[in-house]
């Protein structure tokens, strides 16, 4: 209780209409007179103090409800993160692993955002993210089988969760290998039974096969391997007793000679052929001519993969930038119903393309932006914190008197008059 001198000076007559006359500043007027009412430095510092922490306390609310909202876990926490956790959390966690393009790590990251809630605003963003990492493990798998390691690679592959755009892809891809690793077993053992029967000819024809098989171990280590084994049986052959009737037009050398002078020709015939087809720059002729400069496996093949290279980002590109444009077109119209439609539009632009990161990005962007509209409702309150909510309540001591009488009820008195007759 304050001693009477403390107390704030109020009118002492006609004490109803001074309750009704107070301003909406008189409870501060009364805090400042209250600070000024003691000489005792120390309990007007208290005081000071007391009415800071009352002031700041609704921005300190909304401050630490907007931290608790973004704060994400650091990286060594990802290491433990289980699936029960918030969406938010395992998504960063989940990207954080997949950094490392490992086949283990990006198997784990997929997991982190398998299940994301439908109805969540980082479902889609997961989605696209676990589409994307299969594809770049399936990539990893691809590396592993062009060093030889077939098994291996199937294995890997077999380990990508099941999603139904992405399965046909892998058994597609699984198949391709299967097949590629059979065709080259049987070039390699075809050309150790010309070689056994001195078939120089034949066994050429069968280690060109390899250079042609679509796979970087049997195209170089088998494929020297094999050349290998044809040099040192045509030695020994040269070497035994060779026969009047033999010819020498039929000589190793000779038939060595003749098949790399055929190769040659056969391959700048395929690349006028391809250039000239990718002359045109339309999708139809630039798949003709990558088709047709895949051909070329000899003293050309660097050459051809170059070509190859280069009209496949056309192609990539012809067959790509609608899906782009599109999408861009749908984001443009900003509300999150166009923004998702844009995303799945975008998202058509498989990984590894020549479009691939500028649609990434663009996707970035735009689950971005769908998010913000999204948890905008949800940020608000914790944003503005109680001091909005407060301020945007009328003060009955600030509305406007509605008559002179003194009714602060908001509505007119009722008149009591009875009508003239």
């Amino acid at each position: 209780m304050l001693p009477p001198s403390q107390l704030p000076n109020l009118p002492a007559k006609n004490s109803r209409s001074a309750k009704l006359s107070v301003s909406p500043n008189a409870s501060l007027s009364w805090a400042l007179s209250l600070l000024g009412a003691t000489n005792d430095w120390k309990l007007l510092v208290g005081r000071w103090l007391i009415l800071l922490v009352i002031a700041l306390l609704p921005i300190g609310v909304g401050m630490l409800g907007l931290s608790m909202l973004l704060k994400l876990p650091e990286f060594s926490s990802c290491n433990s993160i289980q699936i029960d956790e918030s969406p938010s959390l395992r998504l960063y966690c989940a990207q954080k692993l997949a950094s490392d393009k490992t086949p283990e790590n990006l198997l784990d990251a997929i997991r982190l955002v398998e299940g994301l809630p439908n109805d969540h605003a980082l479902h889609a963003q997961g989605d696209r993210l676990a589409r994307q990492w299969s594809l770049e493990i399936l990539e990893l798998a691809e590396a592993t089988f062009q060093q030889g390691k077939k098994e291996d690679a199937v294995a890997t592959a077999r380990q990508i969760p099941l999603m139904p755009e992405i399965n046909r892809q892998i058994n597609d891809r699984v198949a391709q290998w299967e097949s590629i690793w059979s065709k080259a077993e049987m070039a390699y053992e075809d050309a150790e039974n010309a070689i056994d029967q001195s078939q120089w000819s034949d066994a050429f024809g069968s280690a060109k096969q390899l250079l042609n098989s679509g796979n970087e171990y049997w195209a170089t280590t088998r494929y020297e391997e094999l050349m290998e084994k044809i040099r040192i049986a045509r030695e020994d052959s040269d070497n035994k007793p060779k026969t009047a009737k033999r010819r020498k037009s039929n000589s190793p050398e000779d038939v060595l000679a003749r098949w790399r002078q055929e190769q040659e020709t056969e391959e700048l015939t395929h690349l006028k052929k391809a250039r000239v087809l990718a002359s045109t720059g339309d999708a139809k002729n630039l798949s003709a001519a990558i088709d047709e400069a895949n051909q070329v496996y000899g003293s050309q093949y660097k050459v051809a993969q170059m070509l190859v290279s280069n009209w496949s980002q056309q192609l990539e590109m012809i067959e790509d930038r609608p899906h782009l444009t599109r999408a861009m077109s749908l984001a443009a119209k900003g509300d999150v119903t166009s923004l998702q439609a844009a995303i799945s539009e975008a998202n058509q632009i498989d990984y590894g393309r020549s479009l691939y990161e500028e649609a990434r990005g663009k996707i970035e962007q735009w689950t971005s932006q769908m998010q913000q509209l999204q948890l905008q409702p949800e940020l608000e309150p914790i944003l503005s914190g109680p001091s909005a909510t407060s301020a945007n309540q009328p003060h009955s001591a600030s509305s406007p008197a509605p008559n002179q009488t003194g009714n602060n009820s908001g509505f007119s008195p009722v008149s009591t008059q009875q009508p003239l007759p």
